[in-house]
């Protein structure tokens, strides 16, 4: 997971790839210096407030079309953003690459996110056919 410093906070920039079984959805988690502790048994985290974030994604892949998303949040400390949902029984991976430009306002600062990701577990591009 990418990992950002500004002002003195640190950004966990987190491309996802969820498959629940009957459907497929792709997309990013924004972060802010994410902790995780024993009391939950480390499977939640807490995660400080910053003034805002605002992140747009472009979502790019072999076997579909681009799509892009945006969202924000004010006085948050994490924002998921989501690409389209793929309905059907092990949908696939539609999409292997996201583009992310992200904009956050740290302690009255802007601090500005701009990268590329490859996302889930199928490389980018045509792919060779199993019969020889």
């Amino acid at each position: 997971m990418p990992q950002y410093h500004f002002g003195g906070e640190t950004v966990v920039l987190s491309p996802r790839d969820v498959n629940y079984i009957i459907a497929r959805q792709q997309g990013v988690t924004i972060e802010i210096s994410p902790q995780k502790h024993w009391w939950c048994l480390w499977l939640r985290s807490t995660k400080n407030t910053i003034q805002s974030i605002q992140c747009s994604i472009t979502l790019n892949g072999p076997s579909a079309p681009s799509v892009s998303k945006g969202t924000s949040c004010a006085k948050c400390g994490s924002l998921d953003v989501w690409g389209p949902v793929s309905w059907g029984i092990l949908p696939p991976q539609d999409y292997c690459q996201v583009h992310v430009d992200a904009v956050l306002r740290i302690n009255n600062n802007t601090y500005e996110i701009h990268d590329n990701f490859i996302i889930g577990n199928k490389p980018c591009g045509p792919q060779p056919s199993p019969i020889g």
